[in-house]
């Protein structure tokens, strides 16, 4: 009786582990999955991702760098984002991550990046700040794209308006 016991209690130790290994399996089997679908995902937009510490360095920089800036993530991995601006925009992005710290909500600035090739190309920034347990500020997540494109494409809708109201203005009324 004793050892009927005994065995049963092993025999259930052991359906109780031998569950634990299968769910610990599928879980992991899960992880993989997604780890393999960011990394497709991180391979393959076309906005640029950042990570930030809270002082600006850049912990994580996705691969769409190398297509848009002409640098690749490994390079940028370990420095400062604010280097990469225009001077005269440095402030602007101070300021957004203020904003997005402060107010805890995302934010949107329009600066110009150092392009590998020396020129300054507009970026549209879109990001949120980051928090650790204690609700201390730990970093900054930041998404942003081209814009040139858009930007030509106002400046042009702008000339147009700008050539049809001076045609629709010199009709002689």
């Amino acid at each position: 009786n004793r050892l009927q016991r005994t065995l049963a209690a092993a025999i259930s130790a052991n359906q109780a582990l031998q569950t634990e290994s299968n769910l610990r399996q599928q879980a992991e089997a899960i992880q993989s999955e997604q780890a393999v679908q960011l990394r497709r995902l991180a391979d393959n937009m076309t906005d640029m991702v950042v990570e930030m510490d809270a002082a600006g360095t850049m912990i994580y920089v996705s691969p769409s760098h190398r297509s848009v800036m002409g640098i690749p993530p490994e390079a940028l991995t370990g420095t400062v984002a604010l280097d990469l601006l225009h001077p005269e925009d440095i402030p602007l992005a101070l300021d957004a991550m203020q904003k997005a710290a402060t107010s805890r909500a995302p934010t949107q600035v329009q600066v110009r990046a150092r392009h590998a090739g020396g020129h300054f190309i507009p970026l549209e920034i879109s990001g949120t700040a980051l928090f650790d347990s204690d609700e201390k500020l730990s970093g900054f997540i930041f998404a942003s794209r081209n814009i040139i494109e858009r930007l030509l494409a106002e400046a042009s809708l702008m000339e147009s308006e700008r050539k049809f109201r001076s045609i629709i203005e010199a009709i002689p009324l």
